[in-house]
């Protein structure tokens, strides 16, 4: 008989210094039941798998970004959508899940990521707004 051993869930949440809205945040996550860690600027030179282990930094921090941003981690389809529900008009404008494909990235390359994507839906929504209607 097989022994199911439940995956480990967390949500790492990164905060500026500084930014609105933290308690609040916090506050939704602990709600849901979810467990999360809030990670340090210094954190952000982790792979995301790092993080999600609960290793320290080593690195002092690049530039912190500025945006809140939150990782999904193991998470169950409930519960990705409870924690994505309980954050709905709370200020986290980035929001991803690990997957086996960035879970080897540092934090901050997936920041990147995460921005050059928005980036390209708004500029994506923009030429469609300005395309010619047909008719």
């Amino acid at each position: 008989m097989k022994v199911r051993i439940p995956k480990r869930t967390m949500v790492l949440l990164y905060l500026p210094e500084g930014a609105p809205g933290g308690g609040e945040i916090c506050a939704a996550l602990q709600r849901e039941g979810l467990p999360f860690a809030v990670l340090s600027a210094q954190q952000l030179t982790m792979t995301v798998q790092e993080c999600f282990e609960g290793k320290e930094a080593v690195l002092p921090a690049e530039e912190a970004p500025g945006e809140a941003m939150a990782v999904f981690c193991n998470l169950s389809d409930s519960q990705l959508d409870g924690a994505l529900a309980a954050l709905r008009g709370l200020p986290v404008p980035l929001k991803a899940v690990m997957t086996p494909a960035n879970r080897s990235w540092s934090l901050l390359t997936l920041y990147r990521e995460l921005c050059r994507e928005r980036e390209a839906i708004r500029q994506r929504q923009e030429r469609k707004a300005n395309a010619p209607q047909e008719g």
